[in-house]
């Protein structure tokens, strides 16, 4: 590591960019690749700790941890305090920014040897590590089961991205229940959109249409839906696609702040940029 970052200050301001990065990036992984001082790094990001009390939290040797630490001082990830305890850098901050993104990728590896993130705009694929907390969902009776959980259990908001519309009495009483309880639900609908062929008669016995006029229903429209969303202010799923098409079958569910921040964000981007519904294209 040493001689790489002694080649790079070397080596002048208009050539800089010719010194191979991924030597370096190379360099850093190795670095990093210790359960222990992964651990260590995890831990910091808590609290602020002496080595002893880092020892005993990581059920670990005194010479083991100062080891490490004397590595993770070198890489500048952390620093000693005046009182003797450590704490992370800035580096060391944004480093353990990356690990829980690769964990819902080594997580979730299977899933995504095909299923694709290709729909997901890259700010979002940046951020997919806040999902890592959520847990897999498999089958889809469970699927359609989560969703109307999430209804049911809503009591401020709905909020939906859907590619298909199963109009059946178990799924329409919770939204019905909760709208009386006044929630909203805000749906973006695809203009392709899979819908019962008895949906209108539903629809008006239900009294969605009054809901509409009142406010507490909204909807708009996108051309095509690859991924589905459900969510409500506690919990959330979400669905990837699988050969170009939403993967009903399988669903992603979490209620840690950080997947519903990431899910909530993800349907206020999707709305912002979404049309004006149509009746006319419901099928």
């Amino acid at each position: 590591m040493a001689r790489i970052l002694t080649k790079c200050l070397e080596t002048d301001m208009s050539s800089l960019c010719m010194v191979d990065v991924s030597e370096i990036v190379s360099a850093e992984l190795f670095e990093m690749a210790s359960e222990q001082r992964i651990a260590i790094l995890m831990q910091l990001q808590k609290e602020q700790t002496s080595l002893s009390g880092m020892a005993k939290k990581l059920n670990a040797t005194a010479p083991e941890i100062h080891r490490n630490i004397s590595r993770l001082l070198k890489m500048e990830a952390i620093k000693k305090e005046t009182d003797g305890s450590y704490c992370l850098t800035t580096k060391g901050k944004l480093v353990c920014n990356i690990f829980p993104q690769l964990q819902f990728i080594t997580k979730s590896q299977t899933y995504f040897k095909d299923h694709t993130l290709d729909e997901l705009p890259k700010k979002f694929q940046s951020r997919i590590g806040e999902l890592s907390s959520g847990k897999e969902i498999k089958g889809y009776v469970k699927v359609m089961e989560t969703c109307k959980d999430i209804y049911a259990n809503a009591q401020k908001y709905i909020c939906n991205i859907l590619s298909e519309v199963p109009y059946t009495e178990d799924i329409t009483r919770p939204l019905v229940t909760g709208l009386k309880n006044g929630i909203t639900v805000s749906t973006i609908f695809s203009e392709s959109v899979v819908v019962p062929s008895d949906r209108k008669k539903i629809f008006k016995n239900k009294g969605f249409k009054k809901f509409v006029d009142d406010g507490k229903v909204k909807r708009k429209m996108v051309k095509d839906v690859k991924i589905v969303l459900v969510l409500n202010e506690k919990e959330a799923g979400v669905v990837f696609p699988k050969d170009g098409e939403a993967d009903m079958s399988k669903m992603f569910y979490g209620d840690s702040p950080e997947f519903l921040e990431w899910c909530h964000d993800y349907f206020i981007h999707c709305w912002n940029s979404a049309s004006s519904f149509q009746e006319s294209k419901i099928r």
